[in-house]
């Protein structure tokens, strides 16, 4: 019987917050959908909500979701609508990885 990838990601899957049983691909998921911040992230996942010894990993998984862009050809887009769910693919931005704008949120250096 061959493997199905997505079992194998969650299969995978290394739990971030035991409390709320969030694992860093729920974390990275999340990220992909335009999660930007801890509080964010906390509200959609349950991540830190409950003793917060979770909060420093869940922060790094997050952080290194940033600096990734979607994988579609340019010039073209993706249209989100409000509570429209999509599997996009994410790549690692190239370059020198900086990054200027984004509500001035990134301003340099990923």
């Amino acid at each position: 019987m061959g493997s199905h990838p997505v079992a194998n990601q969650v299969a995978n899957a290394v739990y971030i917050c035991i409390c709320n049983g969030v694992t860093d691909h729920d974390i990275r998921q999340a990220a992909a959908a335009g999660c930007k911040s801890m509080p964010e992230l906390t509200m959609r996942t349950g991540a830190g909500g409950n003793c917060g010894s979770c909060l420093e990993m869940a922060t790094e998984v997050l952080d290194k979701a940033r600096g990734m862009r979607l994988a579609i050809p340019s010039g073209t887009a993706v249209r989100f609508e409000p509570g429209q769910t999509r599997e996009v693919t994410l790549v690692a931005l190239g370059g020198k990885r900086e990054v200027y704008g984004f509500r001035q949120e990134v301003m340099g250096k990923l």
